[in-house]
C-alpha cells in the first residue's frame, strides 16, 4: 500500500486498506506517543476513530471487512503496550 495506506488518510481507496496499514499505522502512532510526541489518550482516540469509520464503511457496504479489527495496541495512561 506504501505510505498513503499506512497513514490511513491521503488518495489510499478503502478498500487498499489492509491489516498491515492498520499495524503500521499502530506502529508509528505508538512510537510517536513513546517519544512524547503525542499522548497516550491522543493516540487510542486516533485508532478507535479509525476503527469505527471502517465499521461504517462495512456496514454500508463499502468494504467487506474491516482491516482494523484487528487487536490493536492498547494505551494505558503514559504507556503504549504493543
Amino acid at each position: 500500500m506504501g505510505s498513503a495506506g499506512a497513514s490511513l488518510c491521503g488518495t489510499a481507496t478503502l478498500g487498499a486498506l489492509s491489516v498491515d496499514d492498520i499495524r503500521a499505522f499502530a506502529a508509528k502512532q505508538a512510537e510517536a506517543a513513546q517519544a512524547g510526541e503525542l499522548a497516550a489518550k491522543t493516540v487510542n482516540n486516533a485508532l478507535v476513530t479509525r476503527a469505527v469509520c471502517l465499521n461504517d464503511a462495512v456496514e454500508d457496504g463499502l468494504i467487506v471487512a474491516n482491516p482494523a479489527s484487528i487487536a490493536l495496541p492498547s494505551f494505558e495512561g503514559s504507556a503504549v503496550k504493543l
